[in-house]
């Protein structure tokens, strides 16, 4: 018999370098309704841009039937050097959950600087603006301390024009 407590037991779990961004997606308000009877089944994706290879990808629970969905759902980014907070952006969309065919979009915000570049190169997707790019420059102002808003859902998450 193999005996699984043999020897001393080490944690081979260590903290990431760096530091962390987590976020907490409380709900939404008065989203658009997808299916009969006037409900959707909404569900948020994060992303922590840029990300080639989608490895910073989060999503919420589906909420079924309701368009004013409460996720209470951390997403937790971990890893994040000294300048990567004015070179990434937190992009969030809202999802109606189809089974038989393409999710629907609702909607998404973008969390970030909105400087048009990051790490030197100029990206379509580094365009937070007003209460987007207000709530991020508090945060990295203010590291350790909650920030909370509420954001209203772009339409497209194409670039904007500003």
């Amino acid at each position: 018999k193999k005996s699984f407590l043999k020897g001393r037991k080490t944690s081979s779990f260590t903290l990431p370098k760096g530091g962390m961004v987590e976020l907490l997606v409380k709900g939404a308000k008065n989203l658009t309704a997808i299916k009969s009877g006037g409900t959707s089944d909404p569900f948020v994706k994060g992303y922590l841009l840029p990300d080639n290879n989608k490895s910073t990808k989060h999503k919420t629970a589906v909420v079924r039937r309701t368009v004013n969905p409460q996720w209470n759902h951390t997403f937790t980014y971990c890893g994040l050097q000294d300048g990567d907070l004015n070179n990434i952006c937190l992009e969030l969309t809202v999802w109606d959950k189809e089974a038989l065919s393409s999710n629907v979009f609702l909607g998404g915000v973008r969390l970030g600087s909105g400087t048009g570049k990051s790490y030197g190169n100029e990206v379509d997707w580094m365009d937070s603006y007003g209460e987007e790019q207000q709530v991020w420059q508090r945060m990295i102002e203010n590291p350790e301390v909650p920030q909370e808003c509420t954001l209203m859902l772009r339409s497209s998450m194409r670039k904007r024009n500003t």
